[in-house]
């Protein structure tokens, strides 16, 4: 059974501030189903000047890979966020935009109240189900992300997007085979789904599954070696497999893409506590 390394993150994480106050949780990035989809990755703070990547939706929400979520200080008030546009009246393709944008900016509340509004006129647009799943998924309301994702994959069946959501869902209830099958569907829709790719191989991880995890870590970090989630769930796995010094590695990759993510920081701490090895060496052999 694979090891829970981010509770024990928590605790290595408090060992070294020297406090014992409660570890605040990983945080996730948006920068992966949102750099290519929104169901899974770890860290960085939503930036309010948000702008939309080229292709709108569908590019912009698997950044959240899943699983580590970015708690936004701020979800729902009334200052505007330079890259959203304004409300349209008609529900048109500006409220879609305004909406996805919100939602990259980690405002899920508002994005949903956006959706929402246009499926009361539209209740048949299957990419503003899917975004409305994203944002109820990062407000942890499963159930009814579970129901927009579903609904969205009987409207379009060849929307990896859904899949890839629904399938982020299932994992973090783990229900691994319901998960597995949900994202084996959205690659066989978009082979390269980087995040999703990094989201199966994180599920076989959680499954006891090193070899086919490492697997697909290995191809997602293949299609972006700079994704910092995958980094991660590539140095568990070699944990689990008790490869200390390729997860130390690992984790190593990861602090280099993302240097602020104390997450990354923990566990490469861990690795080294893991190894038997003093900790306060580690700014000295870097030196």
């Amino acid at each position: 059974m694979a090891t829970d390394w981010r509770a024990a993150l928590r605790t290595a994480r408090r060992q070294l501030r020297g406090d014992t106050s409660p570890a605040l949780p990983p945080q996730e990035s948006w920068w992966g189903w949102f750099r290519a989809a929104l169901a899974f990755q770890p860290a960085h703070e939503p930036a309010q000047d948000v702008q939309l990547p080229p292709g709108g939706g569908r590019q912009m929400l698997f950044s959240a890979r899943g699983e580590v979520i970015p708690q936004a200080e701020e979800t729902a008030d009334d200052r505007p966020v330079e890259g959203v546009p304004a409300a349209d009246a008609d529900h048109g393709a500006g409220d879609v935009r305004r909406g996805t944008a919100l939602l990259a900016a980690a405002r899920y509340d508002e994005a949903s109240a956006v959706f929402s509004s246009i499926l009361a006129k539209r209740p048949h647009d299957a990419l503003v189900l899917a975004s409305r799943a994203a944002a109820h998924r990062m407000l942890g309301r499963n159930d009814e992300a579970v129901r927009d994702a579903s609904r969205a994959i009987e409207l379009q069946p060849e929307g990896a997007w859904a899949y890839a959501t629904r399938g982020a869902i299932h994992r973090l209830q783990k229900n691994y085979l319901a998960a597995l099958d949900d994202l084996d569907k959205a690659i066989a829709l978009e082979a390269d789904y980087e995040w999703c790719i990094a989201g199966r191989g994180e599920t076989y991880r959680l499954m006891g599954e090193t070899d086919l995890a490492l697997d697909d870590l290995g191809r997602a970090l293949e299609l972006n070696p700079r994704n910092d989630w995958a980094l991660m769930c590539r140095g568990a796995a070699y944990l689990d497999s008790q490869q200390d010094e390729l997860a130390l590695r690992a984790f190593r990759e990861a602090v280099s893409v993302n240097p602020d993510g104390d997450w990354a920081l923990g566990l490469d701490a861990l690795t080294y506590r893991l190894m038997g090895r003093d900790l306060t060496r580690h700014a000295d052999e870097d030196a």
